[in-house]
C-alpha cells in the first residue's frame, strides 16, 4: 500500500456534545485513493465434518473482537454455531435451552458477542446474556417502551434491531410502530432502567422510498429502511437512500451526523416511486426501479489499513420479469476521521457480499457452497 494515505486534509473541528454538530466527510484533496483499484476473490468452504444442518437457517452473526471466529444464531434450533475463520472449520454447535431458567430466544432481533465469550440475545418476549454452555448469566427486560424517558414510544411493541454496549450497561434499539419504522434511536441505561430517544432527521428521505402492499390479507413492506451496525466500537445508523449517516458513541452517549459529498456517485436517491402498490408483481417493478438508483450499504473498518470502506450499488440490471441480474458495485474509502478519500467501480464484481466484514486486510462475505457454509474472500489492492 502506498504512502498516499497521509496526504489528506485535516477534518474540520469536532463538536463533542450529545447530538452534536455535523461533520463534513469531504477530502480536501482531489486525489482518488481508489483510482487503481483491483479486486480478486476466492470462495472458501467451511469444513463442517460429519455435521448435517440447513445453512439457510443461519439468522444473524457476530464476530469475536479479533475476527478469528464467527458465530451464527441458528434459527429455530436453539443453537449457536462457532466457526474458526483461520482454519475455516466448524468448531462446535453450541446448544441453548428451549425452556426452564436458561431458556433462550428461538429467533432474535439482537445477537452480539460480549466479553468472556458470552452472547447478547434479544427478541420481543425474551432477552438476556448467555454463555456457550447455554447458561443464562443475565436477564434483560424486553418492555423498553414502558421505561421512564421513553413515553413517546407508547404503542411500540416491536424493535427490529437491538444492540448492547460492550460493557453491558446500555441498550440501543430501532423502534417499529404499527406499519412503519420510526426514525429514532432508542438508548436505555440498564442500571437505572431509564431511556432517551434520539431523532434521525437527516435520514428522513428514506420514507420516500418505502413501499407497502396488501395481498391475500397479508401486509408486505419493501424498499429502503434505516439500519444500524457496529463500526469500530461505535454504532453506525445508515440508510440506502443517502450517503450521510449517524454515529452513536456509547461511551460518551453522543450522536453525531457525518455528511459526505461524493464526487462521482449521487449523494442521494432522486425521483419518485409509489409508496403503495396493489400486488407483489407491482412491487417487483418498483424494486427494479429502486435497484437502478444509488443504494448505500453499511460501512466497514479495516484495522490492517486503519481505513474505513463502504460498498455502494447502482444501475441494477433486470430481466423481462424484473429478476435481478446484477449491479454496478462501487467501493468508497474514508480516512480515520471519515473524510471521503476515494470512489471506484469494482469492475470484477456484480454482486455485493452478504454480511461482509474485514479480516487481515481482506473483505469477507458469507455464502453457501453446495450445502456447506462458505466465505467469499475479496483481496483489495489500490
Amino acid at each position: 500500500m502506498n504512502n498516499r494515505f497521509f496526504l489528506l486534509g485535516i477534518l474540520l473541528s469536532l463538536f463533542c456534545f450529545s447530538c452534536g454538530k455535523q461533520e463534513k466527510g469531504e477530502s480536501t484533496a482531489n486525489e482518488n485513493f481508489l483510482e487503481n483499484l483491483t479486486v480478486t476473490f476466492d470462495t472458501v468452504r467451511v469444513d463442517v465434518g460429519e455435521e448435517l444442518f440447513n445453512v439457510g437457517n443461519y439468522e444473524k452473526f457476530t464476530l469475536s473482537p479479533d475476527a478469528g471466529r464467527i458465530f451464527f444464531h441458528y434459527y429455530g434450533r436453539y443453537e449457536i454455531h462457532e466457526i474458526d475463520l483461520d482454519q475455516m472449520r466448524l468448531v462446535k454447535r453450541n446448544g441453548l435451552a428451549e425452556d426452564g431458567p436458561n431458556r433462550a430466544p428461538r429467533d432474535v432481533q439482537g445477537f452480539q458477542w460480549v466479553p468472556d465469550d458470552q452472547f447478547f440475545m434479544f427478541n420481543q418476549g425474551l432477552a438476556g446474556i448467555y454463555d456457550l454452555n447455554g447458561k443464562k448469566t443475565e436477564s434483560i427486560s424486553t418492555q423498553l417502551a414502558e421505561l421512564p424517558g421513553l413515553e413517546e414510544l407508547a404503542g411500540v411493541n416491536f424493535f427490529p434491531q437491538v444492540w448492547i454496549s460492550p460493557d453491558r450497561n446500555m441498550l440501543m434499539a430501532m423502534p417499529f410502530k404499527h406499519d412503519q419504522w420510526m426514525l429514532k434511536l432508542v438508548v436505555v441505561d440498564l442500571a437505572t432502567q431509564t431511556g432517551k430517544v434520539h431523532s434521525l432527521p437527516a435520514l428522513e428521505l428514506t420514507k420516500d422510498y418505502q413501499v407497502h402492499w396488501d395481498e391475500q390479507g397479508m401486509l408486505y413492506r419493501g424498499g429502503d429502511f434505516v439500519s444500524g451496525h457496529w463500526l469500530n466500537d461505535q454504532l453506525a445508523i445508515v440508510s440506502p437512500s443517502t450517503a450521510d449517516f449517524y454515529l452513536y458513541d456509547w461511551k460518551s452517549d453522543s450522536l453525531r451526523l457525518v455528511e459526505n459529498e461524493p464526487k462521482v456517485l449521487p449523494k442521494m436517491k432522486t425521483g419518485t416511486i409509489p409508496n403503495q402498490v396493489e400486488s407483489n408483481k407491482a412491487w417487483r417493478e418498483v424494486s427494479a426501479k429502486l435497484g437502478k438508483m444509488v443504494n448505500y450499504k453499511e460501512l466497514f473498518f479495516d484495522p490492517t489499513r486503519q481505513l474505513y470502506f463502504r460498498l455502494v450499488s447502482q444501475n441494477g440490471r433486470y430481466d423481462i420479469d424484473n429478476k435481478r441480474l446484477g449491479d454496478e458495485i462501487w467501493l468508497q474509502s474514508f480516512d480515520l476521521n471519515l473524510n471521503l478519500t476515494g470512489e471506484q467501480l469494482i469492475k470484477e464484481i456484480t454482486w455485493e457480499p452478504i454480511n461482509p466484514f474485514f479480516k487481515d486486510g481482506k473483505l469477507y462475505g458469507f455464502t453457501v457452497l453446495e450445502e456447506d457454509p462458505a466465505f467469499a474472500v475479496w483481496d483489495i489492492d489500490f
